[in-house]
């Protein structure tokens, strides 16, 4: 009798202690991915939840075979769980063997890890952290598969120049004086905010040919910090030229030798300016002439790029 209601407690408290971890383990790989899907930084956002998902449905998996402990399905559940969705495989493991510290788990570690690339990869091309920049905006360009994807479609520099609209949104014609008036700076600048581009920027012309390029993050700075001293909107500003005392001078902010890449050129070459050179725009001037005729942003490249996948 006493051997049985002991046996009747024990078993009780193991089924409570069951349904208890299942619960626990339910409510963190369902509410904490959803509370940190939202953050900015896929590292934070997804390796928990992905690694807690995955401990779960190992481990209810291991409830139903009683010869191997759970946690031991929670552990690959895991990893095979993260695997799938970040498609790390070899710094997985590592990872996974210093969680562990355990040898013989390494090679259920290794198949599961393999088994899950092998199915995500037949679902979806990209990883998770593909994906996050793709959707926040992040202009990252990988050279090898860029150079891949415009070998095939044969196309020049030119069909990146910008609408004529755009190009008179972001294009300045600088006097022979080199003085623009800073009213007309504070619109360009109001126009630059509305379009969303951190990277952009103006282009600084006389007669056409190019003469400089005066980044979006320069111009705010010049026009709000150095501006509080000339407050009159009449005010003219310095660009090029050698300024005298007195003068609002921005000229310290403009690149004087921006890179250019004739618009009859293969797209081949400004990709690959772009990625060993790290470039955030590249001009674009006309055959012959060198006048300017557009300029490319790497997030439009980047946007381009994604088409092509398609």
């Amino acid at each position: 009798m006493i051997i049985t209601l002991g046996y009747a407690r024990w078993r009780r408290k193991r089924v409570q202690d069951t349904w208890v971890g299942w619960y626990m383990e339910l409510s963190s790989s369902w509410f904490l991915p959803s509370s940190l899907l939202d953050v900015k930084y896929p590292q934070v956002s997804f390796i928990i939840p992905a690694l807690d998902a995955g401990a779960f449905f190992g481990r209810l998996t291991g409830q139903w075979i009683t010869t191997i402990s759970p946690g031991i399905f929670a552990m690959v559940g895991a990893a095979a769980f993260l695997a799938g969705v970040s498609r790390m495989t070899i710094s997985l493991c590592v990872i996974m063997f210093e969680l562990t510290g355990e040898l013989e788990y390494i090679v259920p570690h290794m198949i599961a890890i393999m088994v899950a690339k092998w199915v995500a990869d037949a679902l979806e091309g990209e990883g998770v952290y593909d994906l996050a920049q793709t959707v926040l905006g992040h202009p990252f360009l990988d050279l090898d598969h860029a150079m891949s994807l415009v070998q095939n479609a044969n196309q020049l520099v030119e069909i990146l120049i910008p609408p004529p609209q755009t190009m008179k949104e972001i294009t300045v014609d600088v006097p022979k004086d080199g003085m623009v008036s800073r009213r007309i700076l504070d619109v360009k600048l109001e126009e630059l905010k509305q379009r969303g581009l951190l990277d952009a920027g103006l282009v600084l012309v006389q007669d056409g040919l190019l003469q400089g390029y005066l980044a979006e993050a320069e111009l705010e700075f010049g026009l709000n910090d150095l501006g509080k001293f000339w407050e009159d909107a009449a005010t003219k500003v310095r660009l090029l030229g050698n300024a005298e005392e007195g003068d609002f001078d921005m000229s310290m902010f403009v690149d004087r030798t921006p890179l250019t890449v004739c618009a009859k050129a293969p797209m081949e070459y400004a990709v690959e300016m772009f990625g060993k050179l790290g470039l955030r725009h590249l001009c674009v001037v006309e055959e012959g002439s060198s006048k300017l005729v557009g300029v490319i942003i790497k997030k439009r490249l980047v946007v381009w790029l994604e088409g092509l996948k398609h």
